[in-house]
């Protein structure tokens, strides 16, 4: 047999947090901190930067919020407010003059050979931030090049490719 929960909603005094009362679920839902907002931001970025195809340096871009987070509490502390804290440009971490490339090779797609009767692989390079070499970063091409590469390949010239909708 269930246990029946009771659910009851907190008043406005109880809100407010005029008498001591912490809700267990807040409203977080309703608005955004700055910090939350930063991170929507980073993961629009690195949206952006996949659907190009190139690397986004994840590790090195949250390294920089937490620095300009520490130095804004060190400022609040200090001074007992935060004054204007430098934009962060986003669009370096993507920027391919600031990787360097590792390595690049080729991962044969078992799935995608099966399905598609041929052998199919997909390319993909490595690489890491300059200054954050710990961090690797891998990006892989896209399904659709990889079986035009495998249909180029081993399929004879004079044959035409017709794709057929399954129902």
């Amino acid at each position: 047999m269930a246990i029946p929960t009771i659910t009851r909603n907190p008043t406005e005094n109880e809100l407010a947090g005029d008498d001591g009362f912490t809700p267990l679920v807040t409203r977080r839902g309703s608005f955004k901190t700055p910090l939350d907002q930063l991170h929507a931001q980073l993961a629009k970025e690195h949206q952006a930067a996949q659907a190009k195809g190139l690397p986004f340096a994840w590790a090195a871009a949250k390294a920089e919020l937490e620095d300009a987070k520490r130095s804004a509490q060190l400022q609040l502390r200090r001074s007992g407010s935060v004054g204007k804290i430098p934009a962060i440009d986003l669009k370096k971490y993507s920027d391919i003059k600031n990787f360097k490339l590792i390595k690049e090779g080729e991962t044969h797609d078992k799935d995608l050979s099966k399905e598609n009767h041929l052998p199919v692989s997909i390319a993909w390079k490595q690489y890491s931030f300059k200054g954050f070499e710990e961090f690797k970063y891998r990006i892989c091409e896209s399904i659709e090049s990889s079986l035009e590469r495998a249909r180029e390949k081993h399929l004879p010239a004079n044959v035409k490719f017709v794709e057929v909708k399954k129902k």
